[in-house]
This record gives structure tokens, sequence and C-alpha cells, in this order.
């Protein structure tokens, strides 16, 4: 048999005998996904407190709005306040209308001191103010304007 015959018959066997990966290849892979996991994690935990911040700044603004919508209808005012992480809005007869609770981790801040009770009135206008929600060093500030428009800016 020729030596080139030779050395591929002898090639084809060890590469069909080998079952396995060898150890540099294994810690290859290993480091590899190691590296990608240390990169990741940070980009992923940043992202996931983002959505949370943004799910609690819609969920203040749908709130706004049905207070607002439920003062129009009404032709009645409709006040907001807050007590220990609840939002509650009341119709002027004193009757609760809805409660929302913020979510655990999220905080709600209010950068003046004049922005809760927050009013909203039948005619289209409400009491200008901003709800900021903070969440590990992160905001969303949740803005009514005085012509009651509600908007979330993150």
């Amino acid at each position: 048999m020729p030596t080139t015959l030779r050395s591929y018959a002898n090639y084809t066997k060890r590469s069909l005998a080998q079952k396995g990966f060898s150890l540099l290849e294994t810690l290859l892979v290993v480091s590899f996904i190691g590296i990608v996991t240390t990169l990741a994690i940070p980009q992923f935990r940043s992202h996931t407190i983002g959505l949370a911040l943004l799910s609690e700044a819609t969920a203040l603004q749908s709130f706004i709005e049905l207070g607002a919508a439920y003062a129009l209808t009404s032709r009645s005012v409709v006040s907001i306040t807050a007590a220990n992480e609840v939002l509650i809005a009341s119709s002027s007869e004193g009757v609760a209308l809805a409660s929302h609770r913020i979510s655990h981790g999220v905080s709600l801040d209010l950068p003046n001191s004049s922005a809760l009770p927050l009013y909203l009135y039948p005619s289209i206008s409400a009491s200008p103010a901003t709800l900021v929600v903070t969440k590990s060093n992160r905001k969303c500030s949740v803005i009514i304007s005085l012509r009651g428009r509600v908007r979330t800016a993150c």
C-alpha cells in the first residue's frame, strides 16, 4: 500500500475512534460562555428595570386618564391622593372610584409637595403635576398638563 493511503487509513481510524471533545476544546467553550454571560447579565438587569418603570408609568397614566374620563362623564371633580404607595381616585361626593397600588420595588416620588392631591375637572382640565416613578436610580415621569393631557417620559 502506498504511504499516502496508509497515512489516510490511520487518520480515518483515529478520527472514528475519537468519541468526545478534548480538554482544550471544552475549556475554550466554557470560557467563551462565561465571558458572554458576564457581559449580558448587567444589560439584562438594566433592561428589566426599564421595562418595570415603563409599565408602572403607563399604569399611572391609565389610572389618571380613567379619573379624567369619569370627571368628564359625571360632571364632577375627581381627586387623586396617595397613601402608602396606593393612589386613590375619589369623586367630589367622597365616593372612592378606583385605587392603584404601586408595584413592588418601584417608588413614587413627588417633585413638589403640591403634586397631590391632583384634581381632575369636568371641563377637560387638571391641576398640573408631575409624578416620578423611580427604581434603582432610574426615573420615569408621568406629566399631567393644565389641559388634562397625560404623557409618559422615560
